[in-house]
C-alpha cells in the first residue's frame, strides 16, 4: 500500500483517525480508568492492522510508535503526523 493511503487510514478524513486518536490518548489516559484503557488498545490494534498492509518504512515507523522509550515513541509519532499532515 502506498504511503498516502497508509496516512489516509491512519488520519482519517476529518484528522479524526486511528492515528490521531492514539497519539491523544495516550498522553492523557487514565491507567486506573478500565474503558479508556479498553479503547486505547483497540486503536492500537486499528493502528497495527493498517501496519500491516504498509510500506517498510511505514511499518518501522508504527512499530516504534508502540515503543516503550518515550524517545522512539515521540520520535515515530512526529515523523508519521508530519509525514501525513
Amino acid at each position: 500500500m502506498s504511503e498516502k493511503a497508509t496516512c489516509t487510514l491512519l488520519v482519517g478524513p476529518a484528522e479524526d483517525g486511528p492515528l490521531i486518536q492514539y497519539v491523544n490518548e495516550i498522553t492523557s489516559i487514565d491507567p486506573s480508568d478500565q474503558a479508556a484503557v479498553a479503547k486505547l488498545i483497540a486503536t492500537r490494534d486499528d493502528i497495527k492492522a493498517i501496519a500491516k498492509s504498509a510500506n517498510s518504512e511505514m511499518k518501522e515507523l508504527l512499530s516504534a510508535l508502540f515503543s516503550e522509550d518515550i524517545n522512539d515513541f515521540k520520535a515515530a509519532g512526529t515523523d508519521l503526523l508530519t509525514r501525513c499532515g
